[in-house]
């Protein structure tokens, strides 16, 4: 579902619905899956020893002794190969802005993670290559509001997850992940306040530069009530995965699905 940011650009720049901007813009989805792939594998032989030790992560592949590290090594090889391969359909600058993904994602799985604020950043980083990836790909343009909205809620969701991880784990949350000692309550719901203001405001700059008011004012008071209730759900502290949240909370789902349809209408008719 990440990899969905590669269609953010062309959607918002309504191009969608063209055969060739359509068809690149899916060649790069493809290629991103098959990177997020090799993301994964090599965060999970990284963390392998402390994912044993986690209540719910210790059931990955890895972690569970049910996929060796040699194996998951070379099926990361394989895919990230596969991965640069369709990326050269889709452009030459998205093959470049694919390869700073597999270094960013990669110096993340094996150090900037260890980093408080840095991890952050990082995995926001991750998802703006992808949203540049698609404009490049699609060849539709990249609005300011759309870049720094995908990076917010990145950043927003990212935050919820070490929130969530400090507020099931308690006293014990640094002994998983050493990072999480810097990430207590207080500043998470600092953070949380800062990164759904600023996604917020993003919202409200895309919807009234794409869309007429009609369509954007909907929009805009919907994406408040679902950022709100993703934020109060997570400060909570008895959400196990933010991530999970925004797929099972029923609420956070109508609301996301409403929030599409209201969206795709103002800019396609």
């Amino acid at each position: 579902m990440k990899n969905a940011a590669v269609f953010a650009a062309p959607a918002a720049a309504g191009v969608m619905l063209e055969w060739s901007p359509a068809w690149h813009a899916f060649l790069g989805m493809i290629a991103f899956v098959l990177a997020s792939a090799v993301t994964y594998m090599i965060n999970d032989i990284s963390d392998a020893e402390a994912d044993r030790l986690h209540p719910l992560k210790c059931d990955r592949p890895i972690a569970a002794g049910d996929l060796s590290p040699s194996a998951a090594r070379s099926a990361a090889i394989v895919l990230a190969a596969a991965a640069l391969a369709i990326s050269i359909f889709a452009g030459t600058w998205f093959s470049i802005t694919l390869v700073a993904y597999l270094l960013t994602t990669t110096l993340y799985s094996t150090w900037l993670k260890h980093i408080p604020v840095v991890d952050v950043i990082t995995v926001t980083t991750g998802f703006a290559l992808r949203v540049v990836g698609g404009a490049l790909a699609s060849d539709s343009g990249l609005s300011v509001y759309l870049i720094t909205g995908v990076a917010a809620a990145a950043a927003f969701i990212s935050v919820g997850k070490r929130a969530g991880e400090v507020g099931r784990l308690g006293d014990s949350a640094p002994d998983h992940r050493s990072v999480l000692r810097w990430y207590t309550s207080r500043r998470n719901r600092t953070l949380l306040f800062i990164t759904q203001a600023i996604c917020f405001g993003s919202v409200v700059g895309l919807a009234l530069t794409t869309m007429p008011i009609w369509w954007s004012a909907p929009s805009i008071m919907l994406s408040a009530a679902i950022l709100e209730r993703f934020r109060r759900l997570v400060a909570s502290g008895h959400v196990d995965d933010p991530v999970r949240l925004v797929t099972s909370d029923r609420v956070i789902m109508f609301g996301a699905a409403a929030f599409i349809v209201l969206t795709g209408s103002g800019i396609y008719l």
